[in-house]
């Protein structure tokens, strides 16, 4: 029975298929999560130097930016009424 061998070496051939398929997978998830682990202490690293700034640092900075801007216009128009009532 010739298919008997056949199916016996298909099988196995599945099998180190599988197997192989399984360990690339394995390999490719380790790699993927030391990568992610590397990135995260990069940014660690440029946190701690202060070269690192979140998304809320950015906005937090925007923010009292505008601000300040709007202090200082509200300031140079105070400075324009003071000139005007003098001069009336």
């Amino acid at each position: 029975m010739p298919w008997v061998a056949e199916l016996r070496a298909s099988t196995a051939a599945a099998a180190k298929a599988r197997a192989d398929a399984e360990r690339k997978a394995r390999e490719t998830a380790l790699a993927q999560a030391a990568a992610r682990e590397k990135h995260r202490l990069e940014i660690d690293g440029l946190r701690r130097q202060g070269k690192w700034k979140t998304h809320e640092d950015v906005e937090r900075e925007e923010r009292e930016a505008r601000e300040a801007e709007r202090w200082r216009q509200q300031g140079m128009l105070g400075k324009l009424e003071d000139l005007v009532g003098r001069g009336r």
